[in-house]
């Protein structure tokens, strides 16, 4: 806090102070005072409530300049607070705030100067590891162009942390470098250089961003880009979850280290084979190693907090062919990853042999291979419009993962394979129908015997007609009807444990709205879906029910539009019905009705300002008796000057 105090007068001292001490020359030399321009800004509040739980969300924004200086001060707040009442542990309240503030002056148009002064604050109630945290930070620099496509920017300033009751505190500085594409018959190149490092005994975070991309352009036939980087990161923070496992004689804070390196390339190829087929390419591989460890070097192979590293390779390769032409178009693509991941204990516990069991145990490789293709004829009428679209989706993929440790029995391989088709066809200028249906057949087999029981085939299958109408400034309307069934098997499992399930659903959607004059027009909604799951004996198709439940949701509101003001009230109602099967004969359970009236609002008071406002109170009910209330109340308000 006093840190900020602090801040605060010498910025409102070097700003203010040097505004009144030029309107004093000024006015003495018969000059105008400079004044302050027009500031500009946006704010963006909300409140929230759902049940016993509330949300509050404050983003402030406001910029202003003045004799050649620009500021800008940015607030970010936000809040939750969950009350479970006394017999479940009372309240619990997680606070997060940000307020930044920045000065920056343009010395030429090449030369620019700038300050930046962040506090953050953070509050949770919650038990859990890293749940206070406090910053403050300030850090002063400049950018510079010495040519017009390059761009230079440091700074440098102080920081101070505290984490779970530790204080650590230093210098922190950075700098960054950007060169600009520049275009010479085609050939572009861009790169960009950012680092930073915090010195914060005891504490070290620090960042490195590196990346180089080459562009050549060969008219309206083809590109080529190249790319490639390298990033690098540290980050030390406080934590406590090694408490346990500290001696006494310890502090009970222990700094966890983070460190992240990357190797990455990006490259890819497009050309224009004829003149409405189009090919391209695009091959990209990342290098990333990942490290953890702590201060202490304490090992708890139980509970797995020892230090380890991870190494990453990953491969992705595509290529891809398209058509386009009126009425067809057509397009198919072949796509191959692969990637491993090797982990190792380090540091003191590169010789535990328990550690090192465990993370061979974490070795694996995969392999994705896809092959996808679409195709679509669409026919037109005399106007040009869309009359009617057929398209066709299909693709197939291959996944494999192994494990090279001996006692780990994950491998497994993968194929699956989807199929869709969808056909629109527009009746009139008032009538549209779509019909669409899928297929998707998975099969998953593990490679060795201890896991061969989790053998699965997958089979889903959905058919969805749809119609959209309307009769012009009367009335609109959506329909769509659904069927879905889907069907999982187990290749070992006996008559008296099955494992296979089988899903079936039936839905139902309508969504009207009825123009009732030029500012106001009823909405209603009905949306049911009727569902069932039973264990599933394959080879003889034949099932045992288990559960059906059958949801409806109905809403209608009336709504009010005018050019400042919308509002519409109205009432919802959602009804559950659980059945329950004895033998083939189906009993009702359980019923949950869910009903209450719905209300929203929304002012524009202003090109720039709004408020609004809505919510629902509904109440659950069941067995003729009311459960609880639901309230929900939203409040915002958003302007910008």
């Amino acid at each position: 806090m006093r840190f900020w105090l602090l801040f605060i007068i010498v910025f409102w001292r070097a700003v203010v102070g040097e505004v009144v001490v030029l309107a004093q020359a000024d006015t003495l030399s018969g000059e105008v005072a400079p004044s302050f321009s027009v500031g500009h800004g946006a704010l963006d509040a909300s409140f929230e409530r759902f049940l016993n739980t509330f949300f509050w969300r404050v983003r402030l924004l406001h910029e202003q300049s003045f004799s050649g200086w620009q500021t800008s001060a940015t607030e970010r707040f936000q809040s939750n607070l969950a009350d479970f009442g006394d017999a479940a542990g009372g309240r619990v309240v997680r606070d997060e705030n940000q307020l930044q503030i920045g000065l920056r002056r343009i010395i030429t148009d090449r030369l620019t100067l700038r300050a930046d002064a962040v506090n953050f604050v953070l509050s949770d109630s919650r038990a859990l590891f890293r749940n206070d945290a406090l910053a403050n930070s300030f850090l002063a620099g400049a950018t510079f162009q010495p040519l017009d496509a390059l761009f230079l920017s440091g700074q440098v300033g102080a920081k101070a942390e505290t984490q779970i009751g530790q204080y650590s505190a230093g210098v922190i500085y950075g700098g960054a470098a950007r060169l600009d594409s520049a275009v010479t018959s085609g050939f572009s190149l861009a790169s960009f250089l950012n680092f930073s490092e915090e010195l914060l005994s005891p504490r070290r975070n620090r960042t490195l961003n590196a990346q180089l991309s080459l562009r050549q352009r060969y008219g309206d036939q083809g590109v080529i880009f190249l790319s490639g980087g390298y990033d690098d990161s540290r980050r030390d923070f406080f934590s406590n979850v090694f408490t346990s496992s500290i001696p006494s004689s310890t502090p009970s804070a222990t700094i966890e280290r983070r460190t992240e390196r990357a190797l990455y390339t990006l490259d890819s190829l497009a050309f224009q084979l004829f003149r409405n087929l189009r090919a391209s390419g695009r091959v990209e591989f990342r290098y990333r190693v990942v490290a953890r460890e702590n201060s202490q070097q304490f090992i708890d192979v139980t509970r797995n907090l020892y230090d380890n590293e991870i190494a990453q390779q990953r491969l992705f390769t595509q290529a891809a062919l398209s058509l386009e032409t009126l009425p067809v178009s057509f397009g198919v693509s072949v796509s191959y990853q692969q990637q491993s991941e090797t982990y190792r204990p380090i540091n003191a516990s590169a010789t535990s042999a328990e550690a090192n069991r465990l993370e061979r145990f974490r070795d694996n490789t995969l392999e994705v291979a896809v092959v996808s293709a679409s195709a679509a004829w669409q026919l037109f009428d005399n106007h040009g419009a869309p009359l009617n679209r057929l398209s066709v989706q299909g693709q197939i993929r291959g996944f494999r993962y192994d494990t090279p440790a001996p006692d780990n029995t994950d491998d497994r391989d993968e194929v699956s394979y989807v199929v869709s088709v969808s056909d629109s066809f527009r009746v009139n200028a008032y009538l549209g129908l779509t019909l669409s249906g899928s297929a998707l057949l998975t099969r998953n087999v593990f490679i060795f015997r201890q896991q061969s029981g989790n053998n699965t085939r997958n089979q889903i299958l959905r058919l969805s007609p749809s119609a959209i109408w309307y009769v012009p400034n009367t009335v609109r309307s959506y329909n769509e009807f659904g069927v879905l069934a889907n069907y999982t098997i187990y290749d070992f499992e006996t008559p008296f444990s099955a494992r296979s399930f089988s899903f079936r659903q039936f839905s139902f959607l309508d969504s009207t709205e009825i123009f009732l004059s030029k500012n106001f027009f009823l909405k209603f909604l009905y949306d049911q879906r009727v569902y069932e799951r039973g264990e599933l004996f394959w080879d003889d198709f034949a099932e045992r029910p288990l559960n059906a439940f059958n949801d409806r949701l109905m809403q209608a509101e009336l709504w009010a539009h005018y050019d400042t003001w919308t509002a519409s009230f109205g009432a919802r109602a959602f009804l559950r019905q659980q059945f329950g099967f004895i033998g083939a004969e189906r009993r009702l359970q359980q019923e949950i009705l869910y009903v209450g009236p719905t209300a929203r609002t929304l002012f524009r008071l202003n090109p720039n300002t709004e408020l609004e406002a809505s919510g629902w109170y509904q109440l659950e009910r069941a067995g003729g008796a009311t459960l609880r209330v639901i309230p929900n109340l939203t409040l915002a308000v958003r302007a910008t000057w």
